[in-house]
Formats: structure tokens, C-alpha cells, sequence
């Protein structure tokens, strides 16, 4: 329900670690008998020496890794060939939920569930792998190492790491108190203000959320949804249109970058409130709102409201001025502001 509030498309499937359990057994199997894996004392570890720019991806190298792992004296790197070496399986300990396999009972490891639902679900190569930039490393340096040690392939075409979301220059987290939900915002916040918040910032940078900014996304998504129901008008130079075009698929080529996106986007609005706006300009200004997710409902006035409209146009063309100015002033109490243009009236709700 809040994603659909954020006008999110549904997934089309929920996988649950849980019901994978036997995929993961499969793939660390074919781990071992690759020669990417090895079993310790009922734990399976990966041999991180093996795998092919290891790191890579956290530009990291493993020297590096190594050389910072070289004084651990713990209990766990002990049952390892190389302190680096991360967990496939993990031997239970008294007490914890456990499932048999070939290594005695146990759990998987953090990263091996995500490699065997991925490429279960959508294939041995995906498109894009998305996640916040704190998960770079080491899991989706780990996810990468295992896959491609399975199957021989590129795991994922494109990796997309989105910053942290800041409270009034805080970092969000539990521990400061700062931290809010998206199910909690939704009660005070509309889902469309904040999504087109979050479009304000390109992905990868850290934004920070403040009673301000999102007063200013909810602001700045009316200018965008009252040009957007501004009536049409003759037809437009398609040259000049073209430009926003251009600078707007520009923008969103550059690593979806919403922010300057965005610019283009009010640059246009200024364009059209200045008398360009005909159907084709409209359907343009309708597909670049919907790659930020906003789509405006085509709003109708109520009889009422409509009837007093006509009644101040009356009552202009035949100069009755005061009668004019008290319909506006009473349609503005309504929350109805008129604009007088060449084109007509044109109207808005605040």
C-alpha cells in the first residue's frame, strides 16, 4: 500500500530466503567441486583468492584486504585458509534455527541467499542490481564473486548505489532517533510530494530530508500540476520544444540524473505558462513527469464553481467590475485562483 501511495509498480514475485534453502545447498556444492569453496569444521567458506578482480566493483584490491585482515586472531579466521574468506554455510550453535546439509547443520550465509534467488528468478546475467552504497562492500563484492565462480558470467550489467537520506544533516538511523518510515510520512505527506522529493537529488548522492525541502517539493509539484491543466493553445514551435526534449533524455542518460532533469523540466514549465502549449507539448510534458513516477488526474470544476466563473466573465464584458472582482475574491476563498489571459480565463486550485 505505501509503495503504491509512492505510485510504485508491484513486483511480481516475493522470493523468501527460507524456501531457497536447497538452491543454496546446489550452488555451494558446485562451489566445492569447482575448487571455489572448502569446508571447515561445519562452516563452507569461499576462496576469495580465486575469484577473478576481486573487489573491483568497492574499488578495493585484495592486497589490500588481506593486508588489513592480516591481525585477526579470532576463533572463525582460524578455521580459515585466508582471513578474507567469507561464509557460504555457517554450523549452528546451540539454540539457533538451523537446516540439515551435507556439512551438518546449519545456516547459509548472508550473501549466498541473494546470488540463488537472483539468478534462480531472473537468469545468470542481470540487467541492473540495485542497493544502497553501504552494501557495495562486502556484499555485493561477495554476490559477484560466487556467481560468476558458478557460472562463468558477468552477474549484473549496471550496479546502481543510492546515497543515505539525511535528517536536517544527520545521517538517518535508529540509534539517533532520527529515523522515519515511509508508512509514518505517508500519514502527513502525500506520496507523489515525496517521491518527487527523493527525484530531486540524483540517486547516487546523499539527500537530507527537512520540513523545508519538503515543503518546497510540495510548492514546486503545484507549479508543475497547474501549468500541467492550463488550457491549450494554438500550435508551438516544435524546434523550441525539441530542445527540452533533448536536454531532459540528456540529463537522464547521465546515470539518471533527476536532478538536472528536474531543471529542464521547470525550464519547460516556464515555456508553456508563457503561451506554449499545445496537445503535443502536453503529451511531452506528460511522459517527462511520468519518468519521475508523478502523473496529474485531469481535475474537473463542479457545477458550481464553473457557473461562478462564467457569471465573473459576464459581468467583465459588461464592465461590472465590482461584481467581478466579488465572484474572484469568493472563488479564491474556495480555493480557486483565475488568471486573465489572452487565451481566456485560466484557473487554478491552490
Amino acid at each position: 500500500k505505501d509503495m503504491a501511495s509512492l505510485n510504485v509498480r508491484p513486483a511480481t514475485t516475493h522470493p523468501q530466503a527460507t524456501q531457497e534453502i536447497c538452491g543454496m545447498e546446489e550452488m555451494i556444492r558446485t562451489l566445492i567441486e569447482k575448487g571455489y569453496a572448502y569446508e571447515s569444521q561445519g562452516d563452507v567458506y569461499f576462496r576469495v583468492e580465486k575469484s577473478h578482480n576481486y573487489a573491483k566493483l568497492a574499488n578495493k584490491t585484495l592486497e589490500d584486504l588481506e593486508l588489513g585482515a592480516s591481525g585477526r586472531t579470532d576463533e572463525e579466521t582460524a578455521r580459515k585458509e585466508n582471513p578474507v574468506d567469507f561464509a557460504l554455510w555457517k554450523a549452528a550453535k546451540p539454540g539457533e534455527i538451523s537446516w540439515d546439509s551435507p556439512w551438518g547443520p546449519g545456516r547459509p550465509g548472508w550473501h549466498i541467499e541473494c546470488s540463488v534467488m537472483a539468478t534462480e528468478i531472473l537468469g545468470d546475467t542481470i540487467d541492473i542490481h540495485g542497493g544502497g552504497a553501504d552494501l557495495e562492500f562486502p556484499h555485493h563484492t561477495n554476490e559477484i564473486a560466487q556467481s560468476e565462480a558458478k557460472t562463468g558470467k558477468t552477474f549484473a550489467n549496471y550496479w546502481m548505489h543510492n546515497g543515505f537520506v539525511n535528517v536536517d544533516n544527520e545521517k538517518m538511523s535508529k540509534s539517533l532517533g532520527n529515523f522515519v518510515t515511509v508508512h509514518d510520512m505517508l500519514q502527513t505527506v502525500d506520496g507523489q510530494v515525496l517521491r518527487f522529493f527523493l527525484a530531486t537529488q540524483q540517486y547516487r548522492k546523499p539527500i537530507n530530508f527537512t520540513e523545508k525541502a519538503i515543503h518546497d517539493a510540495e510548492v514546486n509539484l503545484k507549479y508543475l500540476k497547474n501549468t500541467h491543466s492550463l488550457p491549450l493553445t494554438e500550435q508551438v514551435n516544435q524546434a523550441e520544444l525539441q530542445t527540452y526534449l533533448d536536454a531532459f533524455q540528456e540529463a537522464m542518460d547521465d546515470d539518471f540524473n533527476t536532478a538536472n532533469g528536474v531543471t529542464v523540466l521547470f525550464d519547460m514549465a516556464k515555456w508553456i505558462n508563457s503561451g506554449n502549449y499545445d496537445q503535443t507539448v502536453k503529451d511531452a510534458f506528460e511522459k517527462m513527469l511520468q519518468v519521475f513516477g508523478i502523473v496529474f488526474e485531469e481535475e474537473v470544476l463542479d457545477e458550481d464553481i464553473e457557473k461562478l466563473i462564467e457569471e465573473r466573465q459576464a459581468a467583465r464584458a459588461n464592465k461590472d467590475f465590482a461584481t467581478a472582482d466579488r465572484i474572484r475574491d469568493e472563488l479564491a476563498a474556495q480555493g480557486i485562483k483565475l488568471l486573465d489571459t489572452k487565451e481566456g480565463v485560466r484557473w487554478t486550485r491552490d
